[in-house]
């Protein structure tokens, strides 16, 4: 009998995701390489208002004196300073934010647009459909449920051999999710395929937009 994989895909849609910086380290210097980061929260429906606290603690080199500037509204100017701050934005619009790290030689700097909505906005629901193959590899029925489950069948190859060499196409379906008020509407749809990879570095898994659209 050939050999069967099953396989369950993780998909994480997000309305709104911000940007970030991806700094890689020196090879010859990696143990003194400086490295900006910072993580906000709240991390997505920023309202007008609100207060947001920022945190440095993620930059490196760990273990070593640093400083921390903080420039919250783009003008080149040092609002805060420290590893922890916080700010509120008083006006609905998108931001630039700027982290400078330094050890007193030697600095660097990294940079985030935040989205502030209407103090009023309801945040959207973001709603992935369920997907699952109709059959198994032995033609039975298979389990459904809220997640995308998939059955990879190559049966020429042995039960002894763990790969898969099949390739199976899956469509993402966002269109069961809904703007916060029917004044509203959905603009913008970001999938985040690996919760697991934070593949724009910014010290979150959970934000990478690796696609854009209603469906992909």
């Amino acid at each position: 009998m050939g050999a069967m994989r099953k396989a369950t895909f993780l998909a994480v849609l997000m309305m709104i995701s911000g940007l970030a910086g991806c700094f890689g380290a020196d090879e010859d210097e990696d143990t003194d390489e400086i490295v900006a980061v910072f993580t906000y929260s709240p991390a997505t429906n920023i309202r007008a208002g609100q207060t947001i606290d920022f945190d440095a603690r993620d930059s490196l080199p760990s273990g070593v004196a640093l400083t921390y500037k903080w420039d919250f509204d783009g003008d080149n100017s040092i609002d805060a300073t420290g590893r922890t701050a916080d700010w509120a934005y008083p006006e609905v619009g998108e931001y630039t934010v700027e982290l400078i790290v330094s050890d007193g030689s030697k600095s660097q700097s990294t940079t985030k647009t935040l989205t502030i909505v209407d103090a009023t906005a309801l945040p959207p629901t973001a709603e992935i459909t369920s997907y699952s193959s109709e059959e198994d590899c032995e033609g039975e029925d298979v389990d459904t449920g809220s997640y995308i489950h998939v059955w990879a069948c190559d049966l020429d190859k042995s039960n002894t051999d763990r790969t898969a060499g099949s390739d199976v196409s899956v469509e993402l379906d966002a269109s069961d999710s809904t703007s916060g008020s029917s004044d509203d509407y959905v603009s913008m749809y970001h999938w985040d395929l690996d919760i697991e990879y934070d593949a724009d570095g910014d010290g979150d898994p959970t934000n990478d937009n690796d696609l854009e659209g209603e469906t992909v």
